[in-house]
């Protein structure tokens, strides 16, 4: 049997029919083998060098003039 058959058998002797059962006995079993997750996440190496670039806010004003013009008109 393969581990994701085991980890459904398991969620359906628990009564958890559910996905998240079937995760989270995959990753109970994993760890009790001390195993390292099957997905590697790599760091971007671009977000990386973007970390120290300053973002400027835009003007709020802007937005602040549209929603009164917005209203005026809808007054009439």
């Amino acid at each position: 049997m393969t581990e994701l058959q085991v980890a459904v058998q398991e969620a359906l002797q628990c009564g958890f029919p559910h996905f998240n059962a079937v995760r989270l006995a995959l990753e109970r079993r994993r760890e009790a083998r001390e195993e390292t997750p099957p997905v590697e996440i790599p760091l971007a190496t671009q977000s990386c060098a973007n970390r120290n670039t300053i973002i400027q806010p835009h003007d709020l004003d802007i937005s602040l003039r549209i929603d009164f013009q917005n209203k005026a008109i809808s007054m009439g």
